[in-house]
């Protein structure tokens, strides 16, 4: 019931908003970005830590992730894009490098501010600390890689630098080379290999269009957006950008939330305005 009542709340009000200023969502979706989480000392998964974790993922959880956490829940079928399957060990949202485990800070994270654009919500705003940091402890429990690998470590790609013209015209280079493929020439997720995309879980998938804020998955802040070009997104075919080093990383994520911000309202792909590699104006 709690999970029934919060799923209405929440889609209401972004129903409520859809007229809404641009400005507000860049600030509603600010707030609840992956980033912009509190994140304090995990705590020691013990036992009774387990025990709860266990109790609150069937109280609230288990209606999409499934009894076993393989994404099979009752409302799964209903749902786009489908919930995780966590026995797989694949996860999208993390700090760690492509291919590792996330970290129980990076588990947390993700409970506590949900995924923008899909059915997962923002838990921080109806569950205490204590009990996500109990859920994502039990999240380990149902994929057997948490207990044969030890989590990736983190990528730290601080300080946060200022967008300059400068950086949006590097980052604009870095996209034409590596990111038109699938994300298009202008950013609306409509390059040549976007069509009949699949995650791996076999599940249709689409290239993220820079164009839609309120999709962007952990969040539209610069920070987030840079954390996703460093990390790629496991199981789908978002690779990391990790080798190209921080700068390029910084430069490249630069130029898709100074393409985003910069997008007049209702503009469609083929418009007049553009700059560059196509970036809207």
């Amino acid at each position: 019931m709690l999970l029934l009542l919060y799923l209405f709340f929440l889609v209401s009000h972004v129903s409520g908003q859809h007229g809404a200023p641009w400005h507000w969502m860049h600030m509603h979706r600010t707030l609840v970005s992956w980033t912009s989480v509190t994140v304090g000392t995990p705590p020691a998964a013990e036992t009774k830590m387990l025990a709860l974790g266990k109790e609150i993922y069937r109280n609230n959880c288990t209606v999409c992730h499934g009894d076993t956490g393989k994404g099979d829940g009752r409302w799964a079928n209903y749902l786009t894009p489908r919930p995780r399957n966590f026995t797989r060990g694949i996860f999208r949202f993390k700090s760690t490098p492509s291919s590792t485990l996330p970290t129980d800070k990076d588990l947390f994270r993700t409970v506590s501010a949900g995924v923008n654009g899909t059915a997962m919500p923002s838990w921080q705003f109806v569950l205490p600390e204590k009990e996500r940091w109990a859920v994502a402890s039990y999240l380990k429990t149902l994929s057997k890689d948490f207990a044969e690998e030890a989590s990736g470590k983190p990528i730290v790609l601080a300080p946060e630098p200022d967008i300059t013209p400068e950086r949006v015209a590097r980052g604009e280079q870095i996209f034409r080379k590596n990111c038109v493929e699938c994300h298009g020439p202008e950013g609306y997720g409509d390059g040549p290999s976007a069509w009949n995309m699949e995650d791996s879980f076999g599940d249709p998938i689409e290239p993220r269009n820079f164009h839609r804020v309120a999709e962007f998955k952990r969040g539209h802040p610069l920070g987030d957006i840079a954390l996703a070009v460093a990390t790629g997104s496991d199981g789908t075919p978002m690779s990391s950008f990790s080798p190209l080093g921080k700068e390029a990383i910084w430069n490249v994520a630069i130029s898709v939330i100074y393409l985003a911000e910069n997008e007049e309202e209702g503009s469609e792909p083929g418009g007049c305005c553009s700059m560059g590699m196509g970036m809207r104006m």
